[in-house]
C-alpha cells in the first residue's frame, strides 16, 4: 500500500521515472500476497504511465493484469473509472457544542455515484418536497448501523488524523524527517467530560441501549487513557486490538483475526501486533515492550465492569436558560424574548362556539454551537384553566 502511494504521490508531482518503480514494486509484492486491490490499482496506474509514453504493449498487459485483480477481488467499486458506490454514509459533527449525527444510505440497493450531488437528508428545506421525497427513498430510515457503538471516543473519528499519521512508519530517514510525527502524541482533545451528544430522535430511540450503557473508563495501571479516550464499548474494544488482546473481552469473540493472514499475526521483527504499547505508542518493532498480562487483566476488569459512577459517554441536550450539568457538560444560555399575548378573532371562523382565541407569540435565537438558524428546540406551553369570573374586575 505504501509503494503504491509513492507511486501515485510521483504521478501527481510529475515525477514520471520515478513512479513506475514504485508502481511495479507495489505489483510485485501484491502479487506475492495475494493483495488483489492494491495489485489492481497499481497495474491500471501503470497501465495510464505507459499509455503516455506510447508503449501499447506494456499498457494492455498491465490493464489485463488490473482488470484480472478485479474479477478476483469482485468489488468493481474501487476501480478508477467507476464513479458509481453502493454505500453512502457520513457524519456531521459540531466540534463547539459536542453535537454529532450519522446518516446511512438505504440498503434496498440504490446505487450512488460520486459525478451527481447527494441529496441532504432533509432536502433543500421545508419546501423542498421533491428533495424531501428523495431524501426519505435515498436515507435508511431503520437506522440498522448502531454507528455510536464504535464512534464514541467523544469524536467522529474512531482513528483521529494525527494518530493516523503518526502510525505511519518511514525506513527512508529522508522521508521520515520530512513526514512523520515521530514519537509526537498531542494531549487529548476531548476528555471525558467533554459534552457528546447524537442528533435524532427517532436514531437514538432505537439505539438507546448503547447510548445508556456507554461509559468513560480510566486505565488503573496508568498506561493508556491518558493520550486516547477509552470506552466500555467499541472504544474500548479498538484498544484490545491495539495492544495485541483482541477476542478477550467479555461476550467478544474476536472474529477479526479469522481474516488476518500469516504475516498480519506474525510475532518479532516486522510484526504488526501489538501496533499501541505503554510509552513506545506507536513503534511496532520487535523492541519495545508489549502491555503485560497483568496490567491487561487489570484494564479488561475495568472495561468489562465500567464503575456505577463512571461517566456517561452520550450527554443530554441542554435545556434553554440552562448552566452546566453533569448530565449535559455543557449550558445553554439562550432564551425566549418579547413574550406576547393576545386575544384574536377565532382563525376557523366567527361559526365556531368559541369565536376568540389567544395567540401566545416570543422570540427564540439559539446560539448553542455557533449555528444561532437552528431550529431543534421545542418548547411546551402550560395552560393554566380557570372558570370565567361572574364579576366584571381583574383577576389575580
Amino acid at each position: 500500500m505504501t509503494l503504491q502511494l509513492l507511486g501515485e504521490l510521483a504521478i501527481r508531482t510529475g515525477d514520471r521515472p520515478t513512479a513506475p518503480k514504485f508502481l511495479e514494486q507495489s505489483g510485485t509484492l501484491a502479487q506475492k500476497y495475494n493483495f488483489y486491490r492494491s495489485l489492481g490499482q497499481s497495474m491500471i496506474d501503470l497501465a495510464g504511465l505507459y499509455r503516455e509514453e506510447g508503449d501499447l504493449k506494456a499498457a494492455e498487459m498491465s490493464a489485463s493484469a488490473g482488470a484480472d485483480a478485479s474479477r478476483r477481488v469482485g468489488d468493481p467499486y474501487w476501480m478508477p473509472g467507476n464513479s458509481s458506490y453502493e454505500l453512502l454514509g457520513y457524519i456531521g459533527f459540531n466540534r463547539a457544542s459536542g453535537e454529532v449525527v450519522f446518516f446511512d444510505g438505504t440498503y434496498n440497493g440504490m446505487k450512488f455515484n460520486w459525478d451527481t450531488p447527494t441529496v441532504p437528508p432533509g432536502g433543500s428545506g421545508y419546501a423542498d418536497d421533491t428533495g424531501r421525497a428523495l431524501a426519505a427513498q435515498t436515507y435508511d430510515a431503520t437506522f440498522r448501523i448502531a454507528c455510536v457503538a464504535c464512534h464514541d471516543n467523544k469524536k467522529p473519528r474512531i482513528i483521529t488524523p494525527y494518530i493516523k499519521q503518526a502510525r505511519v512508519g518511514y525506513r527512508d530517514a529522508t522521508l521520515a524527517k520530512a513526514f512523520s510525527l515521530g514519537d509526537l502524541l498531542p494531549s487529548l482533545p476531548r476528555g471525558a467530560r467533554a459534552p457528546y451528544r447524537v442528533i435524532g430522535s427517532s436514531y437514538t430511540a432505537v439505539h438507546t441501549q448503547v447510548l445508556s450503557q456507554s461509559r468513560m473508563v480510566a486505565d488503573p495501571t496508568g498506561n493508556c487513557a491518558e493520550c486516547h479516550g477509552l470506552t466500555n464499548s467499541g472504544a474500548g474494544r479498538f484498544a484490545s486490538d491495539a495492544v495485541g488482546k483482541l477476542g478477550t473481552l467479555s461476550g467478544d469473540a474476536g472474529i477479526e483475526n479469522s481474516y488476518r493472514t500469516e504475516w498480519a499475526l506474525r510475532t518479532g521483527t516486522g510484526k504488526i501486533l501489538p501496533w499501541m504499547v505503554p510509552d513506545s505508542g506507536n513503534d511496532i518493532s520487535s523492541i519495545p515492550p508489549v502491555l503485560s498480562d497483568s496490567d491487561w487483566a487489570t484494564l479488561k476488569a475495568a472495561i468489562d465492569n465500567a464503575p456505577v459512577d463512571s461517566l456517561p459517554v452520550y450527554t443530554s441536550a441542554p435545556a434553554p436558560e440552562s448552566v452546566i450539568a453533569d448530565s449535559t457538560r455543557i449550558a445553554d444560555p439562550s432564551a425566549p424574548t418579547n413574550f406576547n399575548l393576545a386575544v384574536a378573532d377565532n382563525r376557523d371562523g366567527t361559526s365556531e362556539p368559541m369565536t376568540k382565541e389567544v395567540h401566545l407569540t416570543w422570540n427564540y435565537l439559539n446560539g448553542l454551537g455557533g449555528v444561532p438558524e437552528r431550529d431543534d428546540v421545542r418548547f411546551n406551553v402550560a395552560v393554566l384553566e380557570k372558570d370565567i369570573p361572574q364579576v366584571e374586575e381583574p383577576q389575580a
